[in-house]
């Protein structure tokens, strides 16, 4: 029946890899991560920490995100000698994910201590959960028409299988380099599934018997969980510690931190829409059934695997209410809470869902085999009947939801290689022009119905190593929330996001300083002259404010005149540096704030949307001309100019800022500031200058790898070895 399950994915799932169309989900982003990571190893430099310039003015995405989907992606790509596309090398990946997750779930549960027979039923439904695009353990999570959660899939993968060799180190003493090497595998493949699997952890207490056996799992547990945060501190810490620059987006729904809440969860699992949208509720009423199961056999002391299935699934079903129902309380129950997806706290669920699944159909043969009228032969085809009866509905829906994949994939294949020609002529120009950032529409505008074939260019164009503003893959940096709502028709938004070129329909109208350079079909290829990454400005004014309540008043900046006369903030919650500002903006909270303008102080709370615009009160400021840029120039993410000051001003650079940037002048490194939009800016004085400006990660992390990377080895070698 493993086998059956593993069939079933091989053969629906095959057409869509055959097809290998471009990607219309977020799979587009990771096939931009796979790209960015195979040139930095083409570089010979550090592929676990370094600046990514595709999105949004560009972001250190390995420094807060998993990278091990990438490096696999790319080891395989490597492994074929570069002659396939890495866009195949992802969907051969996903495809041989889905079609071996049944055979890891059997092997997992398996060593977690169920018995042979519910773990070849909980293999066999293993993908068979339709959840109305829940983000959980469904296809619509993975292939082509659902949401492309390709690193989600390989946290999915390497879960179960964490949890089961840290099952058999707490029973065992054994076993800590084979857990803490697929934990490493779970959690830098997907964070939150290494958090999830944690929690399981603990859950595995509850199976043993006895104060004894109890005392020694707690006591592996303790110790297993201290090499798991020891050989992942490189990831974690720097990661902790520059939390003050990883943003939320205002966009996000509220939800996805939230979750749902427990009525409308309680409604999705009891209507069915929670494991069997769209077809009968066959998994939901096997899932019951073997709770209750679970349940009965758990009063039994020595059942603790039957206590954990029980206990975990109410625990998991419990969370997955999220902060709309425990409010404040789940911050103080679980570490992080403010920051994790509690929504996806459905993956949690489904692996006791399906572990449920197979107790129930346990359930139905212990009742079969009470049977006394029937022979074995007859109970054991009356239970083929069985399992066959509650297969059928759900292979039939799966199987149509896949075929349904599998035929939009390869039309809009179709449709791709017929418009693709006229679109690579445009970029191959872009490639010969000299750097700057593209722009072909923004996510939310029309820069969604901006395609070839069914994929956006604006997808497109990361995948090929361009910068481009106007997708917002993720919202972690200072200026994503601004980039996604701009005026693509004024000018000065140009030469913030040194924007030099654009890309659109022929018939789309432009302003006046967009000019058209290139035509290649029906796409236009244009220009803007915008200067460079650096630009001399002032800064007048200075907004004490953190992260999340300065927002509000940077988007006022940004319609303001202010930027037209090169006057930017200076944002932090404290003074850096030695000058005295004579503009100061006090953020009391996203909407309230006192100020000391022209050095005269003003204690009233204002609010920042009354009639009196606040920066109509800075219309005293003037634009002078300060200097000019020569001779920029980039080159592999390391960024330099010479420059000219006629007086005392800030070197503007147009990227997001992170503190692992370094900037130098005449080579001395620079005090950092954030200026709006959240961008990097240093004080320079009058004169001739040149300037480098290049992304380094922090020693500690460096450190804290390779003392990572020496205790995963040791405990490798003692893997067979009983340490208590």
């Amino acid at each position: 029946m493993v086998f059956l399950a593993m069939l079933f994915t091989a053969v629906f799932h095959l057409p869509e890899l055959i097809a290998n169309s471009p990607d219309v989900n977020d799979n587009a982003f990771h096939l931009g991560l796979a790209h960015s990571f195979n040139d930095r190893l083409n570089l010979q430099a550090n592929p676990l920490d370094y600046w990514i310039p595709y999105w949004m003015a560009g972001y250190p995405v390995f420094h807060d995100y998993q990278f091990i989907p990438s490096f696999i992606t790319v080891f395989v790509y490597r492994i074929f000698l570069e002659q396939v596309s890495l866009q195949f090398i992802m969907h051969l990946l996903i495809y041989l994910l889905l079609v071996f997750f049944p055979l890891i779930i059997y092997y997992s549960f398996r060593k977690i201590g169920f018995g042979i027979f519910s773990s070849t039923i909980s293999a066999l439904f293993s993908l068979g959960i339709s959840g109305n695009f829940s983000y959980g353990w469904d296809y619509s999570s993975y292939v082509w028409q659902g949401f492309g959660m390709y690193s989600q899939l390989f946290g999915m993968f390497f879960m179960p299988l964490f949890i089961a060799r840290a099952a058999v180190c707490l029973k065992t003493g054994k076993c800590y380099g084979s857990a803490t090497l697929f934990f490493i595998l779970t959690f830098l493949s997907h964070i939150l599934f290494g958090y999830i699997a944690c929690i399981i952890c603990l859950l595995l207490l509850i199976r043993g018997i006895g104060k004894d056996l109890l005392f020694k799992s707690v006591r592996r547990l303790i110790l297993l969980f201290f090499i798991l945060a020891t050989v992942t501190s490189y990831f974690w810490l720097p990661m902790i510690i520059d939390s003050k620059f990883h943003y939320r987006s205002v966009f996000e729904p509220i939800e996805k931190f939230n979750s749902y809440g427990y009525k409308e969860i309680i409604t999705r699992f009891i209507s069915g829409e929670l494991l069997d949208f769209g077809r009968f509720p066959i998994m939901t009423i096997l899932c019951i059934a073997g709770l209750l199961f679970a349940f009965y056999k758990s009063l039994e002391r020595r059942n603790g695997i039957y206590r954990f299935a029980f206990c975990g699934f109410f625990i998991w079903f419990f969370l997955y209410f999220g902060r709309a129902t425990w409010g404040r309380l789940i911050d103080l129950l679980l570490p992080m809470s403010k920051v994790i997806h509690m929504e996806r706290f459905v993956n949690g669920l489904h692996f006791f869902v399906i572990a449920a699944v197979g107790m129930g159909v346990e359930f139905i043969w212990e009742q079969i085999k009470k049977i006394k009228k029937l022979l074995w032969k007859q109970k054991f085809i009356l239970l083929c009947i069985v399992i066959i009866l509650a297969v059928i509905p759900i292979f039939k829906e799966r199987g149509s939801y896949l075929l349904l994949s599998d035929r939009l994939a390869a039309a809009y294949k179709i449709k791709f290689d017929k418009e693709w020609p006229e679109f690579k002529l445009v970029l191959d120009k872009i490639k010969t022009l000299p750097p700057g950032r593209v722009y072909c529409g923004w996510s939310g505008g029309w820069g969604d119905n901006y395609k070839v074939g069914g994929a956006k260019c604006y997808h497109i164009l990361s995948q090929n190593g361009i910068e481009n503003l106007g997708n917002a893959p993720f919202s972690w940096t200072p200026v994503s929330d601004f980039q996604i709502s701009w005026n693509d028709n004024r000018y000065a938004e140009y030469v913030l996001y040194n924007i030099k070129y654009v890309i659109s329909d022929k018939e789309k109208i432009w302003p006046d300083f967009i000019k058209p350079i290139f035509q290649s079909g029906r796409h236009t290829l244009y220009q803007v002259e915008t200067g460079g990454y650096f630009d001399l400005v002032e800064s007048d004014i200075f907004l004490q404010a953190n992260k999340n309540i300065s927002r509000n008043f940077i988007r006022l900046w940004l319609i303001s005149d202010l930027r037209d006369k090169n006057q930017f903030m200076t944002i932090g919650s404290q003074i850096i540096g030695d000058k005295a500002y004579q503009n100061y903006i006090f953020a009391k909270n996203e909407y309230k704030f006192t100020s000391k303008i022209a050095g005269i102080d003003d204690s009233k709370e204002r609010h920042i949307f009354e009639n009196d615009f606040l920066f109509n009160r800075f219309s005293f400021l003037e634009k002078e001309n300060l200097g000019q840029i020569n001779n920029e120039n980039k080159n592999n993410e390391v960024y330099q100019a010479e420059f000219t000051a006629l007086k005392p001003a800030y070197l503007l650079f147009k990227v997001n800022y992170h503190p692992n940037w370094h900037i130098l002048i005449d080579g001395q490194e620079q005090e950092k500031l954030m200026f709006s939009p959240g961008m990097i800016g240093v004080a320079v004085s009058p004169g001739t200058h040149a300037v480098k400006a290049f992304y380094r990660p922090q020693t500690i992390k460096v450190i804290l790898f390779f003392i990572g990377l020496i205790i995963l080895i040791i405990v490798l070698f003692k893997n067979g070895k009983k340490i208590f």
